[in-house]
């Protein structure tokens, strides 16, 4: 059993993909005196298949996608292409699902929750602990959304709203990639017919794979 993580470790999990080597130090640091649109521009140049997936903000990916160029001296789009994705087990995907406007009134639910638990005190805890916005780990929606406020430009609400709305565009994506990319038999979780017939395809599956 798999739970957890992205869609990228389930599919690095079950498929025979192949991750390139991490840049090293000295590597990150040779871009360092480049701003956001200047790689993006050398991404778009070096790799435009690659770079018509990638936001020209997100500087840790684009310096990903050119850092396997320079060491490999192939682009990140041919070097995905020429894995072959087949899968190395024999799996079952099930995946809960359930109406939309259901799964967004929980994901506003779970936020509300999240501040009644103290988030804004973790967020300022951090700061104090010398993390900034600019850490990869401050990035995930549920901190990012603070800088403006910390820095007054917000009210503690407008915050909250950006994170409810982060968090249902980022289902809506999970959805999505899942769709596209892996075999997913999909349920609804607070149907308990639909539960009853996700138990049975499961056990059915697995009798079937012994």
């Amino acid at each position: 059993v798999i739970a957890g993580g992205t869609g990228l470790y389930l599919k690095a999990c079950l498929y025979d993909y192949t991750f390139s080597p991490e840049e090293t130090p000295a590597e990150e640091e040779s871009w360092d005196g480049w701003s956001n649109e200047a790689l993006y521009a050398q991404l778009l140049k070096e790799d435009p298949v690659s770079a018509e997936k990638i936001h020209p903000n997100n500087r840790q990916r684009v310096l990903r996608a050119l850092s396997i160029l320079q060491r490999t001296g192939r682009t990140k789009s041919e070097t995905e292409a020429a894995q072959k994705h087949e899968p190395v087990y024999d799996f079952y995907i099930a995946g809960c699902t359930m109406e939309r406007e259901v799964l967004y009134e929980r994901i506003n639910q779970r936020v509300e929750k999240m501040f009644a638990d103290g988030l804004e005190e973790e967020v300022r805890t951090l700061i104090r602990q010398g993390y900034t916005f600019a850490d990869p780990g401050m990035k995930g929606i549920g901190y990012r959304e603070f800088e403006p406020y910390l820095n007054g430009t917000c009210s503690l609400e407008e915050v909250k709203a950006e994170i409810q709305k982060h968090s249902r565009n980022y289902a809506k994506r999970q959805y999505t990639w899942l769709n596209h990319q892996m075999p997913v038999h999909w349920f609804v979780s607070n149907d308990p017919e639909d539960r009853k017939r996700a138990e049975a395809e499961i056990l059915a599956w697995k009798e079937k794979s012994l």
